[in-house]
């Protein structure tokens, strides 16, 4: 099974160091994602969940995930190892801009393999919600009205959106005392 956890933001790697961006993590997304995913499933409220309780459902419902994840993952350690090599070939940096350059992608490879790691679960959860609810007919989700929940939301609007699946979709969100939630809803 895939390891998932926290890393940090998006970095950005130069000659001169190492910075990060306002790019999240999509780890903070996983859980929330796997949430709604065992809700289709289920047909009932959001449930607690642990990291592994989240790998649980993807792997239930993406039995040859590892599969796909190898086959993904590899691919991008080969775009590493080759931004790596394409350093030596830059004109405009000198020999010490170089060798810092090198060392700094050598210093963030694992960093950057475990948000691509991330963001492959998270998009996978997402690409299976969308499955789901195109095969269940699904007409809306409901949601706790967090950031987290309102960021999956709108992952699986754009993709229900960008894949045709239905004619419109809209998000709404309820804040009253006894009854709060967010709303994806499909026409």
């Amino acid at each position: 099974m895939v390891h998932i956890e926290y890393t940090g933001k998006k970095p950005a790697i130069t000659s001169t160091g190492v910075s990060f961006t306002g790019k999240q993590d999509k780890y903070n997304y996983i859980v929330p994602s796997a949430q709604i995913l065992n809700k289709l499933i289920n047909s009932k409220k959001v449930q607690d969940m642990t990291e592994d309780d989240a790998l649980t459902v993807l792997y239930t419902l993406v039995p040859d995930f590892d599969t796909f994840y190898n086959e993904k993952i590899d691919s991008y350690k080969q775009k590493l190892d080759l931004e790596k090599e394409q350093v030596q070939e830059d004109t405009r940096l000198n020999e010490i801009e170089k060798k810092v350059l090198h060392n700094n992608y050598d210093y963030m490879r694992d960093y950057r393999i475990q948000r691509a790691t991330n963001k492959l679960v998270y998009e996978e959860t997402i690409n299976t919600a969308v499955k789901l609810i195109k095969e269940k007919e699904i007409k809306n989700i409901k949601t706790p009205p967090s950031r987290p929940f309102l960021h999956v939301l709108e992952s699986l609007k754009t993709t229900m959106d960008r894949e045709k699946v239905t004619q419109s979709s809209q998000i709404d969100i309820k804040m009253e005392e006894e009854d709060s939630y967010a709303q994806l809803s499909f026409a």
